[in-house]
């Protein structure tokens, strides 16, 4: 019979790459699905002489899959922007982190309890956070690991009899209380329809892995960190077409305009091209990204019985410029319930 009570995903950072030991307490979420498997691959080999395959061996074996919940004020939540992010620094409850430039992340390991056992997988290394708004829905996380081969011989144990939860006293965050400013601009866009940020890492998997080794002898590197997402308006953005009530969001005019349109202020200390904040009606979590770039619109064209919007691709670049923090791509402030210190020193 199936025990909807035993399911739960934990996140805990690791003392040393794919070490038994770790550090600090598992920060267990309330999460709504997950994919985490451990994967290998097979070397078929076949002659000349047969009229199909006859012989194999196992090669790369890993870990890999996909966590989605919904954004909350809580430690899992911040850990896995954490994962994502790599500096942090953290006064009341409030932990501000930015994009480590060394390259040198944390690794994890991810347990999950599922309806029999609890599987445990180690030197696993975040690759991919997205984080979306949309209209009359949860603000919803998702995430793609990868890691080490699992272990068969210790990587499955008893189960949790009684999790503890990380956010358990908390709701998630959703669309009533979620804003999005651009420009610099101190007033929310009243036109926004939905809004979604991804960083992806790219990992370089196949550079941690070691001529003799079917795994992963050491940390996948990070290659260039990519900052990307998409808004939607509930109208095409035209300059002066719109009602009152604009504020500064991107205009079709200046998107399809020769050379398209660059968002970087540069004016002023920690100025904004966007800022998108949610919260649970008490903590707030939000996400500033300071030098944007816009594509070309799409989704304008009508039909016969659908409203005409708007939709925006962006791209978030290092501002390396003026006089917004130095170097800065992308900033997370988040209030979490651990109090004491920043993610990093736990």
């Amino acid at each position: 019979m199936t025990n909807f009570e035993n399911r739960y995903v934990a996140i805990q950072r690791e003392s040393a790459y794919g070490s038994a030991s770790s550090l600090g307490t598992a920060k267990i979420g309330e999460v709504d699905d997950e994919s985490i498997i451990g994967n290998l691959e097979i070397l078929d080999r076949m002659d000349i002489s047969k009229y199909g395959m006859t012989k194999s061996q196992t090669g790369k074996m890993y870990s890999e899959g996909d966590v989605n919940w919904v954004l909350q004020a809580d430690d899992f939540s911040g850990l896995m922007m954490y994962a994502a992010m790599g500096k942090d620094s953290h006064s009341s409850g409030t932990h501000t982190m930015s994009d480590d430039r060394t390259g040198s992340l944390d690794s994890y390991r991810i347990i999950v309890q599922r309806e029999q056992k609890k599987y445990t997988y180690t030197g696993m290394c975040l690759t991919r956070l997205s984080i979306s708004a949309n209209l009359n829905e949860y603000v919803m996380c998702s995430a793609t690991f990868n890691g080490k081969a699992f272990d068969v011989s210790s990587g499955i144990a008893s189960l949790n009899a009684s999790p503890a939860y990380d956010g358990a006293a908390l709701d998630g965050m959703f669309f009533k209380n979620a804003t999005v400013k651009f420009n610099n601009t101190g007033t929310a866009s009243a036109f926004v329809k939905s809004f979604s940020m991804e960083i992806n890492l790219n990992l370089d998997t196949d550079n941690a892995c070691a001529l003799g080794d079917d795994t992963y002898t050491r940390q996948p590197p990070m290659q260039r960190r990519e900052v990307t997402g998409t808004i939607e308006f509930n109208q095409p953005m035209i300059n002066g077409a719109l009602p009152s009530g604009q504020q500064n969001e991107p205009l079709m005019t200046e998107l399809l305009a020769d050379g398209g349109y660059e968002d970087n202020p540069d004016s002023g200390a920690g100025e904004f091209a966007i800022h998108a904040s949610f919260t649970d009606g008490t903590n707030t979590t939000s996400l500033t990204l300071f030098d944007v770039r816009y594509e070309a619109p799409t989704g304008y064209n009508v039909s016969g019985r659908d409203t005409q919007t708007m939709s925006v691709n962006y791209r978030a670049y290092v501002d390396v410029q003026g006089s917004n923090p130095a170097g800065k791509q992308l900033e997370i402030s988040h209030k979490g319930i651990q109090t004491s210190s920043a993610y990093s020193a736990l």
